[in-house]
């Protein structure tokens, strides 16, 4: 999940993890404490006929995964229910993030996420989705859930394919923990390694949101220890575990040749101070030259 965010003018994936609640990535296969209910009872497609339960579990890359599925003989729609055990939910900071895909970007799955306090049938869920995806993306994307409106009861999630005559859900890696705090790491620039002398580049670096959520954040940069740039980024709506691009409004203008090591971090995270430090800075090296090679098409 990646956002390009704003920092001015500019254009604009874990983790301070207080307490892990619960996790699971399907290792030895779906646990008999989660709920599997078929609501549909279609037939799969002979081609997916290893799905024979409401979910399965299915190795994807080498690594496990919950497996439904919505391509059906004859085709239908599918209604298959995926129910958590119960989950007990601290007072505050506490997200649900999973990892999701559907293989075939040409029928798409799509699914709903649920919360109930009552029990684990589907009958207990009668409250709107907390999350609601139409057609996932390819594997695997990350995805992330607010649960602060259950904070201090018991709680069981539901991950729920409702898709018609599409193909295969995956889910994996469900984590409920608690978030809080401030710490960004930085991950990379997308500055060059070679600019020619009087041009231009813009400073757009990305990082990794490794705490709780916040909002606002300051993009900083130095060229060769000089004096820091500093731009203001506001309504970034950044989640836990989030991965993000912020974009500088005052780009990198190198007047003449030589090496420039540029570095660049944010600070003052919804006015606080960054807990880590010593994972914030992004450092990149750009040599400027008056006649950068060009590159030719060589054709056969």
């Amino acid at each position: 999940m990646k956002k390009v965010l704003l920092a001015l003018s500019a254009c604009a994936v874990f983790t301070n993890v207080d307490a892990q609640i619960f996790s699971e990535n399907f290792a030895r296969g779906i646990p008999s404490s989660f709920n599997l209910i078929d609501v549909d009872g279609k037939t799969p497609n002979a081609q997916v006929n290893f799905v024979t339960a409401a979910w399965v579990q299915r190795v994807v890359g080498g690594d496990t995964v919950a497996c439904s599925n919505s391509w059906y003989a004859p085709p239908g729609q599918a209604d298959d229910w995926m129910v958590t055990p119960s989950i007990a939910v601290p007072s505050t900071g506490t997200y649900l993030i999973w990892e999701a895909g559907a293989p075939d970007q040409n029928f798409p799955d799509g699914y709903m996420v649920y919360v109930s306090t009552t029990g684990n049938t589907v009958a207990d869920f009668t409250a709107p989705p907390i999350y609601t995806n139409t057609g996932e993306d390819a594997p695997f994307v990350t995805r992330v859930a607010d649960l602060s409106a259950y904070s201090g009861q018991t709680i069981y999630i539901a991950f729920r394919n409702n898709s018609t005559d599409k193909f295969l859900l995956y889910i994996d890696d469900l984590l409920v923990d608690v978030f809080t705090g401030y710490d960004v790491s930085g991950v990379v620039s997308d500055l060059p390694d070679v600019m020619a002398t009087g041009s231009s580049h813009a400073i757009i670096a990305t990082f990794t949101n490794e705490a709780g959520p916040f909002n606002s954040a300051d993009f900083n940069y130095t060229v060769n220890g000089g004096a820091v740039s500093t731009a203001s980024a506001s309504a970034l709506n950044v989640d836990p575990t989030e991965t993000f691009n912020v974009a500088h409004s005052t780009a990198f203008n190198p007047s003449s040749a030589g090496s420039y090591t540029i570095k660049m971090w944010l600070s003052n995270i919804d006015g606080n101070v960054d807990a880590n430090p010593s994972n914030d800075t992004i450092t990149k090296t750009v040599y400027v030259v008056d006649n950068p090679p060009t590159r030719k098409v060589v054709s056969e």
